[in-house]
């Protein structure tokens, strides 16, 4: 006779995550509903080779946590990705479902407690973090890594993906520094582009150059959003983290273009367009120019604006279904 029914292993995991975070084991709790039992059948580690030594442990109970959080925000009734420009497309992270679980308890039932929780609790943001450690986890992260690990493996102290967009950068930046949630990027995250960016994270506070042309302090931390100002030029945008001291840091950067009739290229003290660091002045300075010239109104101008990174919207919970 198993030791407990399927309904039973689902309450006892949600307990388990109630432990670690009561405000995420209620939205797990909401976000599966009507399929609870047989999620809890799904959750079982009986006839896994490891579950002798570590099924009925803490350790044991947490890896069943994972894997609930997983179905709760993997599947494509949650999680989203870019589309066609300003559609999200649903996406099915966990794809074989089976091999899903084994891909989980392979990585983690050999782990310490402590390190399954912290992946559990990936999917929330802990105490909201100073300003500038965004900044400090955009230089230590940079573009990401070479390779892409499996969605299972993607939690906050683990390795990212490799980034090839700029609000790519900015929204696995904010991840890793601990802003925004593993449920966020799944639901929201993933599916920024050009056209609804600001409408995830927010406008920010607009800013202007000082009367005699110097740019106002950005703090250190902030993410400064540079957008096309005319009618039709909206979707031209660029997206990068403040250095503090009038410096930026940014994946995928425009490197040069004309502005007033002339070519003006960005001085970047490291790096480069796929990744580096560069004067915000320089790069204000660019997108005065041909790069956001409007086809509708043929004239060019950009909105520059910095957000607070504890400001964006949802940055815990996602939101609901």
């Amino acid at each position: 006779m198993p030791d407990k029914t399927d309904q039973q292993r689902y309450d006892q995991t949600i307990a388990y995550i109630r432990g670690l975070n009561d405000a995420l084991a209620t939205h797990v709790d909401t976000t599966v509903r009507g399929v609870k039992s047989q999620i809890g059948a799904d959750l079982s580690l009986t006839g896994y080779k490891r579950y002798a030594v570590f099924g009925n442990t803490n350790t044991g109970h947490a890896v069943r946590a994972l894997m609930l959080c997983q179905r709760a925000y993997f599947g494509d009734h949650w999680a989203r990705m870019k589309g066609a420009p300003g559609v999200s497309v649903p996406v099915n992270w966990m794809g074989n479902p089976v091999q899903s679980r084994i891909t989980t308890k392979n990585a983690y039932l050999h782990k310490s407690t402590a390190v399954v929780n912290e992946a559990v609790l990936s999917y929330t943001v802990p105490a909201t973090p100073a300003t500038a450690t965004l900044a400090d986890t955009a230089e230590r992260v940079g573009k990401g890594g070479p390779t892409v690990p499996p969605m299972e493996l993607m939690a906050r102290s683990n390795p990212v993906p490799p980034m090839g967009i700029c609000y790519d950068g900015v929204y696995w930046w904010l991840y890793k520094a601990g802003f925004v949630s593993l449920r966020w990027l799944l639901r929201h995250g993933m599916r920024i582009d050009a056209l609804n960016a600001n409408a995830i994270c927010g406008d920010g506070v607009e800013l202007q150059l000082n009367d005699d042309g110097s740019c106002p302090n950005v703090p250190r931390g902030m993410i400064v959003n540079f957008r096309g100002s005319e009618p039709g030029s909206e979707n031209t945008c660029h997206w990068t983290v403040s250095l503090g001291n009038g410096w930026l840091i940014g994946v995928n950067n425009t490197g040069g273009g004309v502005v007033d009739g002339q070519q003006f290229n960005v001085n970047f003290r490291t790096g480069g367009g796929l990744f580096g660091t560069f004067p915000l002045r320089d790069m204000w300075h660019l997108y005065t120019g041909e790069i956001t010239r409007s086809h509708t109104t043929h004239r060019t101008g950009v909105r520059v604006a910095m957000i607070d990174p504890s400001t964006i919207p949802n940055r815990d919970s996602g939101g609901t279904l």
